[in-house]
């Protein structure tokens, strides 16, 4: 009988027996369910990376672990152990029973008969992917593996044996699959993490290591229940590593963990920077991972806080600052705060007790005067608080920061909402706001050509993403000159339903489309569009300056044989000036923290550069000049509409800017020369009218 028969008969008796399975036995099976709402089920191996491997009956499936949203054991109610096979035809004798692997000499007697056990034993996985049970033994003579059956034994050559599955659930090529009663000892393994017994932590830890993927369950659940333990969160951490490594990246740094775990500081960032330009922010979850990470020297937990920082990553920003204390908090607060997220404000208060003492170190002094450089940036305040000032004095100030913080503490905190409520970001959607940054980053370094192809491979990314085609849109209309296909960009933007982009990107949209139509003198669509600006948000001074000056330009296009009609448009326009100059004083003084992605005079996407970083201080100041400018256009109209009286009371507002425009002086002469004439003229004469365009307005 040769070999491929043997094997057959191998395979088909056991099999009509029950000893022979096509998939994972009752309680082995694993249901895997994606976050597409997919659902998987048969054998499951973790692989030690980031994936898993399912195996069913057409075949086998990678999955990222990333892409899991759940997972069980699958348990037949009416599972019944199968009965021992018959002898396959042919088998021959026996040799001694060995474990899963081991070598020996082979024995003429059979073994003693085990004692009854829980443990499943050892489970053969042919290269097929059949899997066999029972009582198995390696003959290394043969270089066979032979279940042991009632009247004899099968045989299955070595070569046609996948790998074998020890009952602990780690495999001969090094993997793990759940097995019966796993998670009984996952639970216990877990309990053992915290037990005094050197010799049982270190097995229990082994244990954990092994099962991987399928440990995080117990062990999230243990750390928050039963608190915390140092070598349960060191190893929730190492497999969380592996679940939120993007998938593929194993082809290009199949040595990533080891080389950010292992090595000089310097060449651990070195790591991490050529991954990034590889995975973009596909990595970004890896690193807010580094930063839970006690273990990681600063260099690395300072690389992941400026690269999470300047990519506008608040969740993982948020988790790390919510368990780190130091240092590093202090670091994770600036970041937060630069982005407009200020929970870290309470550190940066600590913080400047720093620079205190008779002994300070110049660390604790620069971190004291960083301190509070940012508090007066994110709070607009000081509260004379100087580190030369007497005890008393100090203590004074920190007690009205105190005080600050705890009279804004709620609005801050409620603002956290949208940064931390649930859900999950598509892989396109992600990939799609990474290209879309580095298209902005592009566009800031002047390389307009790139930052489109970015902006282009965006929209292909992620066709729902909004934020590429507003972009592409500025892109159309600034640099390459072609305000039609501006429109066309502007307008499939905004044809996405109702509710699912943010307002401060439909705001931007009738913006720039207001801005195209004026440039065409086309000012009724000029008007509906900015008029649709303002109403999405009321306080976008950007959009009622140019409404107003829509309006005006229109106004002064009126014949001046219908002086009743070019009035009213006049007035209207200075209406609109004025109501911009309500929604600026309003943002000015009933903010006391600005929404950085949505400032009241931008024309531009929001994005976390320095540009939009700047303090409270600078917002308000720059507040208080746009208040200068809408009041010098006021005095521009009323002059057209010779009210001098009026024009000049505008003039004294604008003033009172930090930086007020230069024409405002040849503007306010001519208003003098008018108010001058009023008072000299006798009364009943009449007034002389201006002639022409009212000279002065200030320039955009």
């Amino acid at each position: 009988m040769n070999s491929r028969t043997r094997l057959l008969l191998a395979l088909l008796l056991p099999c009509l027996a029950g000893g022979l399975l096509s998939s994972a036995d009752a309680g082995e099976r694993v249901r895997l369910v994606l976050f597409t709402g997919e659902a998987l089920e048969g054998r499951v191996y973790d692989l030690h990376d980031q994936y898993l491997e399912i195996h069913r009956s057409l075949g086998s499936t990678k999955v990222p672990k990333s892409d899991i949203e759940s997972w069980a054991l699958v348990v037949d109610d009416d599972a019944k152990e199968s009965p021992p096979p018959p002898p396959t035809s042919g088998a021959e004798g026996s040799g001694a029973t060995e474990p899963a692997g081991a070598g020996g000499e082979g024995a003429a007697a059979d073994p003693p008969p085990a004692p009854p056990r829980k443990d499943p034993g050892i489970l053969i996985v042919l290269v097929g992917g059949h899997e066999i049970t029972g009582e198995v033994r390696f003959v290394p003579q043969t270089l066979e593996w032979v279940v042991r059956l009632p009247a004899g034994e099968a045989r299955y050559p070595e070569k046609e044996v996948a790998r074998t599955v020890a009952p602990s659930g780690i495999t001969s090529d090094g993997w793990f699959t759940p097995r019966a009663d796993f998670e009984a000892k996952i639970r216990e393994a877990v309990r053992e993490a915290r037990a005094e017994s050197a010799l049982a932590r270190q097995k229990s830890e082994e244990t954990i290591q092994a099962a991987g993927f399928f440990a995080l369950r117990e062990l999230e659940r243990s750390l928050v229940e039963e608190g915390e333990n140092e070598a349960l969160a060191r190893l929730l951490l190492r497999e969380r590593f592996r679940v939120v490594l993007p998938a593929g990246i194993e082809k290009s740094f199949p040595n990533l963990l080891r080389d950010v775990s292992e090595g000089l500081p310097d060449s651990r960032v070195e790591a991490l920077r050529e991954a990034l330009l590889e995975a973009g922010s596909d990595l970004y979850p890896f690193l807010g991972l580094l930063l839970l990470d006690a273990r990681q020297p600063a260099e690395v937990r300072s690389f992941a806080i400026e690269v999470l920082g300047r990519m506008h990553r608040i969740r993982e920003l948020l988790e790390a600052y919510r368990v780190s204390e130091g240092q590093a908090q202090f670091a994770i607060a600036i970041a937060l705060g630069d982005n407009g997220v200020f929970i870290g404000i309470p550190t940066l208060i600590e913080a400047l007790t720093l620079g205190e003492g008779d002994s300070v170190s110049p660390d604790g002094l620069a971190a004291s005067a960083l301190a509070l450089k940012r508090l007066e940036e994110y709070s607009g305040e000081s509260f004379g608080y100087d580190t030369s000032a007497t005890a008393e004095e100090r203590a004074a100030a920190l007690a009205r920061w105190q005080e600050w913080w705890q009279e804004n503490r709620v609005t801050i905190e409620e603002s956290l909402r949208e940064h931390i409520v649930e859900g999950n970001e598509s892989p396109g959607r992600r990939r799609a706001a990474d290209l879309w940054r580095r298209g902005m980053l592009a566009r800031e370094r002047g390389q307009h050509e790139s930052a489109e192809q970015f902006f282009l491979e965006a929209r292909n990314a992620d066709p729902t993403s909004m934020a590429p085609l507003v972009s592409l849109g500025i892109m159309a209309y600034t640099h390459r000159q072609d305000p039609q296909a501006g429109i066309d960009w502007f307008r499939q933007a905004l044809s996405r339903p109702e509710g699912t982009g943010e307002d401060s990107l439909r705001r931007l949209c009738y913006f720039h489309l207001g801005r195209i139509y004026q440039q065409a003198n086309d000012w009724q669509m000029a008007r509906q569009s900015l008029a649709k600006a303002v109403e999405i948000d009321p306080s976008y001074s950007g959009a009622w300056y140019e409404f107003g000056k829509v309006q005006f330009q229109e106004a002064l296009r009126i014949p001046g044989d219908d002086p009743q009609r070019r009035r009213s448009a006049l007035e209207d326009a200075r209406e609109t000036f004025r109501d911009g100059i309500v929604a600026l004083e309003r943002a000015r003084e009933d903010q006391s923290l600005i929404d950085l992605n949505a400032l009241p005079y931008d024309d531009d996407l929001p994005f976390n550069t320095r540009e939009h970083n700047r303090s409270l201080r600078e917002i308000r100041e720059r507040l208080f000049v746009e208040i200068g400018r809408f009041h010098h256009q006021c005095a521009v109209i009323s002059l057209a509409l010779q009210e001098p009286r009026a024009a000049k009371d505008h003039i004294l507002k604008a003033r009172e800017s930090p930086e007020p425009d230069e024409s405002l002086d040849r503007l306010e002469a001519t208003v003098d020369k008018l108010l001058r004439e009023a008072r000299e003229e006798p009364k009943g004469e009449p007034k002389p009218e201006p002639a022409g365009e009212p000279a002065g307005g200030p320039q955009r």
